[in-house]
């Protein structure tokens, strides 16, 4: 099946019918205009669960390749009184 057929909406629909709950965001951006689609299901609590799981689990992947610079001091955020 060539899912690149399938119209975007359509596709969204039929992914978020496969679960109970289910965050989906999405963004075009062509130059001068953007396209934002943000679409969820199920229990509001649970959505926000989930979107925040997302949220660690993006900030992991960045930590996990963070490199630092030449200049880079290692900054201990539990005392930002230095």
């Amino acid at each position: 099946m060539n899912l690149e057929l399938v119209e975007t909406d359509d596709l969204i629909e039929e992914l978020m019918g496969r679960f109970d709950s289910a965050v989906f965001a999405g963004l075009k951006d062509r130059g001068p205009t953007t396209n934002e689609c943000i679409r969820y299901r199920g229990q509001r609590i649970t959505n926000i669960g989930l979107a925040y799981r997302l949220q660690f689990h993006i900030n992991e992947r960045i930590e996990e390749s963070y490199e630092p610079t030449d200049g880079d001091e290692p900054h201990d955020i539990t005392n930002d009184n230095e």
